[in-house]
């Protein structure tokens, strides 16, 4: 039985086209102590090159794989901001999101190594942008860590969204 599903997984790989047509190294991040890369940003292009996939590889501790991962996608998560906060945005209400920076602030708990992790994004993403550029601009304030906080649970809090379980 096992030598069938070795030939099937062989004929499958031989007979399916491979989905990656390109993949290029857009951006890589090597903390100045660190012997290895930390962070690698890559783009992978689907064979019709109509699909657009961005794969982020990191290694190091948490915080360092954090900080490469804010260096690397400050821009991007800064967007997903303003999708997520302002008269655009899914909470249209400065209020609204107050109201769930609250249950993160007061309800999520997240274990030592992931708090190191948001560490460290929000000190990549203020050094690859400047603290003059890592704002809430619709609520005229700076980003902090609860703000990434709620970023990485508002799926779960608002209705028709994804939901996540993790252990």
């Amino acid at each position: 039985m096992r030598y069938l599903m070795l030939a099937l997984g062989l004929l499958l790989a031989q007979t399916i086209p491979a989905v990656a047509k390109t993949t290029e190294v857009v951006a890589v991040f090597r903390a100045p102590a660190s012997k290895t890369d930390n962070g690698i940003l890559r783009r992978v292009l689907s064979d019709d090159g109509r699909t657009e996939h961005f794969v982020l590889e990191l290694r190091g501790t948490h915080r360092q794989m954090g900080y490469a991962h804010g260096y690397l996608l400050a821009e991007p998560i800064t967007q997903l901001f303003g999708c997520l906060v302002g008269p655009d945005g899914l909470l249209d209400s400065p209020e609204r999101y107050a109201a769930l920076l609250e249950i993160a602030r007061t309800r999520m708990r997240f274990a030592e190594r992931y708090e190191q992790e948001l560490t460290g994004i929000l000190r990549g993403m203020r050094d690859r942008l400047g603290a003059d550029r890592l704002r809430l601009e619709p609520l005229g304030r700076p980003l902090d860590g609860d703000d990434l906080k709620a970023l990485q649970c508002v799926a779960d809090w608002l209705p028709m969204m994804c939901s996540s379980f993790s252990a």
